[in-house]
């Protein structure tokens, strides 16, 4: 008996092919984008470290969204929903996926092809999966998007288009060298958006209070960056008026406004900056 997903499948190829769908070109999906977007879109890294493992985001929610509503999370680096991940070669649509955490239950899009693979496909394939997005998280009042420092290249356009970016301090004897490294690396790319750092769950075996300021010490001396606590950071973000997509078309690749993740994300997905291509 065949797989009625599968005649599914074959059933939209066959309309796609005798009725294709309607796209509109780049320049007219950006224009059509409602900007600024409604919510904030905050940047989770989490350091790259060996024998070690990070401790689920679900652990650092409760101490990180007090007396907020939990957020939506993009969870790139599956620190929520490993088994939901989608392979960069994926041509499925992203969907939403519910869990539970201490903070509450939590809408979660699983594991995405990364940023770099998304602009090498096909104009299209591109705007589906961008107006998709769009849809996912109409009815969200924050972002959160964990980003893996294994592949902090790969996730370049999309930490580029976030308001804040949260680098964490992992329970791990090198959680004051690999988080620096962090840092260093979202500051030298050209973010310009704020950096904070995340502290370990109450319990760990490191001291992570200190592991803490030791990064921010290291971060002053070598960076001159001053890195405030995080929920200074929320707070400070402000929505920015509305933006006018009329006249000609220009991008400023590196400058984001607050609250403006849905453009920013899109825009450098359909028109790649010169450091995707390296």
């Amino acid at each position: 008996m065949p797989d009625q997903a599968e005649s599914l499948r074959e059933l939209k190829r066959l309309i796609d092919t005798v009725s294709p769908e309607q796209l509109p070109v780049p320049e007219e999906f950006l224009s059509a984008i409602p900007s600024p977007t409604k919510y904030a879109a905050v940047a989770i890294l989490v350091p790259d470290v060996t024998g070690g493992r990070i401790s689920p985001l679900q652990k650092w929610l409760p101490a990180l969204s007090k007396r907020r509503r939990p957020p939506t999370v993009w969870d790139q680096a599956a620190t929520l929903s490993a088994a939901t991940t989608l392979p960069d070669g994926s041509d499925r649509l992203p969907l939403m996926i519910h869990t539970d955490s201490a903070a509450g239950p939590l809408m979660v899009l699983p594991r995405q092809p990364s940023p770099i693979a998304l602009q090498a496909r096909p104009v299209p394939e591109r705007i589906r999966f961008l107006r998709q997005i769009q849809k996912l998280f109409a009815s969200s009042s924050e972002i959160w998007i964990t980003i893996p420092m294994a592949e902090f290249r790969a996730h370049l356009p999309l930490l580029h288009a976030t308001d804040a970016a949260l680098v964490l301090v992992p329970q791990h004897p090198d959680a004051v060298l690999k988080s620096y490294e962090a840092v260093k690396s979202v500051h030298l790319s050209g973010y310009f958006s704020p950096i904070s750092l995340a502290e370990a769950p109450a319990g760990d075996e490191i001291n992570s209070d200190h592991a803490v300021e030791r990064v921010r010490t290291v971060a002053k001396q070598f960076l001159s960056l001053d890195l405030p606590p995080f929920g200074v950071v929320l707070s400070g973000i402000i929505q920015s008026s509305p933006i006018s997509r009329e006249g000609p078309f220009t991008r400023k690749p590196g400058v984001v406004l607050a609250y403006d993740f849905l453009h920013a994300f899109a825009e450098r997905v359909l028109y790649p900056a010169p450091e995707d291509r390296r």
